[in-house]
C-alpha cells in the first residue's frame, strides 16, 4: 500500500505519517530521513520529529538523494514499512547536492536574464535553449525538457522503493503558488509540483492536510 500525505507547512503530516506507520502492522518500521541539516534550526526540527518518534519502533535511515539504494539495507521489504519524511528535502537535496542534475540545473540560469526597464529580471521560459559552451550535447535542449527528466528520475526512485516494501507512506510540502519568490525558488517550486504529481499518480490513498 502506498499512501500520499500532502499538505502545508504545520499541517500535522509527520504526525499523521507516524500514526499511519504504526497501524500498518509490518514487523519493520524504517524512517527514511532526507533533510540535509545546515543551521540550528534543522536541528531543532530534526530533534522534535526524534523525539515524536520515541517509542513507536522505527529505525531510523538518512539519505539525503538516491533513496532507491536504501533497500540493500532493509532485510525484509515484504514485512517492513517506510516513512519518507520528505519529498520536498529529497527533490532540494536532488537539486543541489546530487552530482548528476546539480550542474545541469544550476546552468539554467544561463540566458535567461531579460530587460524589464532598467533591470535585468530573471524568469522562468520554456523554451530556453542552453549555450554551446557551457552544455556542450545539451546545448539544443529545451528547459521543460531538463524539468520532465528530473521530476521522472526522482520519482522512479521513490516508486520502485514503493514497490519493493510492504507500505510506502511518503510525506510531502505543497506551498501557495501566488506568493512571489526568486527565480531558484520558483524553479524548485516547480520541479516540486512535478513530482507530486507524479508520485500522486500511483498512490494509492492520497491525504491532503493544510493548516488552520
Amino acid at each position: 500500500m502506498i499512501y500520499l500525505i500532502i499538505g502545508t507547512q504545520n499541517s500535522g503530516k509527520s504526525a499523521l505519517a507516524e500514526e499511519l506507520s504504526v497501524s500498518t502492522g509490518d514487523e519493520h518500521r524504517i524512517y527514511l530521513a532526507t533533510m540535509k541539516v545546515y543551521d540550528e534550526d534543522g536541528l531543532k526540527r530534526i530533534e522534535k520529529h526524534r523525539k515524536q518518534r520515541e517509542g513507536k519502533g522505527f529505525f531510523t535511515i538518512e539519505k539525503e538523494y538516491g533513496i532507491a539504494e536504501v533497500l540493500d539495507e532493509i532485510e525484509s521489504p515484504k514485512a517492513t514499512t517506510v516513512l519518507l519524511e520528505c519529498v520536498s528535502n529529497l527533490v532540494g537535496n536532488e537539486m543541489y547536492e546530487n552530482p548528476e542534475w546539480r550542474d545541469i540545473l544550476k546552468s539554467l540560469d544561463k540566458g535567461m536574464h531579460i530587460e524589464k526597464g532598467n533591470e535585468s529580471e530573471l524568469v522562468m521560459q520554456t523554451d530556453c535553449n542552453f549555450p554551446k559552451e557551457d552544455m556542450k550535447d545539451m546545448h539544443e535542449t529545451d528547459c521543460d525538457v531538463i524539468y520532465s527528466e528530473f521530476a521522472d528520475a526522482v520519482t522512479k526512485e521513490i516508486r520502485e522503493l514503493s514497490e519493493k516494501v510492504n507500505n510506502m507512506i511518503i510525506v510531502t510540502n505543497e506551498y501557495d503558488a501566488d506568493e512571489k519568490y526568486d527565480w531558484e525558488t520558483r524553479l524548485y517550486l516547480k520541479l516540486l509540483g512535478m513530482v507530486n504529481e507524479r508520485v500522486s499518480s500511483f498512490a494509492d490513498k492520497i491525504y491532503n492536510l493544510r493548516c488552520e
